[in-house]
């Protein structure tokens, strides 16, 4: 997630096609781009996913019961709709699924992540026109204030809180945070644009604040990297690669 806005912000601001103007056509361009890098693999196994749905539901029944997991006693808070419904093939073809617990996390794949992933991807080409025109400060903090009151307020997992409960962080504001994270970084170190001092405050805010030892130490590690010349050059060289 982290390097995902990293990326997708160099894109836009340094990458070959520079879209720097932000203009419709740029943004249906990338979007297009970003949806046909997933969705051949990803439809062709979820087709297989379908196909095998009920023989999936037995095998975990029976390895549930065989070797129940510590949780065992928190399964029945699970929201997920286990069935071939017409809604649910088509909430997940539209990658819409991530927005609802009940089909967030209710196939044998795990595909919570790319329903994320397709969620971001709308977003940033506004997300950087808001940045853009209005500072770090405001959108970013508010952001961080929407991903706090996500967390504490909305389950996660097996375990409902007073908002509900989604059975995986498959809604973006459970994760903005990592995402706003890598595009302050690519902020940081490829458009002069910003103020280094304000960008540098505020990944201290994300990082430090979210209470996640992992991703902190994952940030700190992609800043140092990132302050390296020679691989900073030879990781967006191959990204851009492998994007056209």
């Amino acid at each position: 997630m982290l390097l995902s806005g990293l990326l997708m912000v160099y894109t836009f601001s340094v990458g070959k096609n520079n879209q720097h103007n932000f203009s419709g056509e740029a943004i249906a361009t990338f979007l297009v781009r970003r949806i046909f890098r997933i969705v051949p693999v990803y439809y062709l196994l979820l087709f297989i996913a379908f196909l095998f749905y009920t023989k999936y539901l037995e095998f975990e029944s029976e390895v549930t019961a065989a070797f129940p997991p510590p949780w065992v006693a928190d399964i029945s808070n699970d929201p997920s709709i286990h069935s071939i419904s017409v809604m649910n093939i088509i909430m997940h073809l539209t990658f819409l699924f991530g927005l609802d617990p009940h089909y967030a996390s209710n196939m044998p794949i795990p595909d919570w992540s790319l329903t994320l992933e397709m969620q971001f991807y709308l977003i940033v080409p506004f997300l950087l026109i808001l940045l853009r025109k209005y500072g770090l400060l405001v959108p970013v903090i508010a952001l961080a204030i929407i991903n706090f009151l996500a967390l504490r307020y909305i389950g996660l997992y097996l375990s409902p809180k007073i908002g509900g409960l989604w059975p995986q962080p498959s809604f973006l504001i459970f994760k903005i945070d990592c995402f706003v994270v890598g595009m302050l970084l690519a902020l940081y170190f490829f458009d002069e644009r910003f103020n280094r001092i304000e960008i540098l405050c505020l990944l201290m805010l994300l990082i430090f604040f979210g209470q996640n030892i992992i991703f902190s130490l994952t940030a700190i590690l992609c800043f140092a990297l990132l302050g390296k010349g020679g691989v900073k050059s030879a990781f967006f060289s191959r990204s851009l690669e492998s994007d056209s």
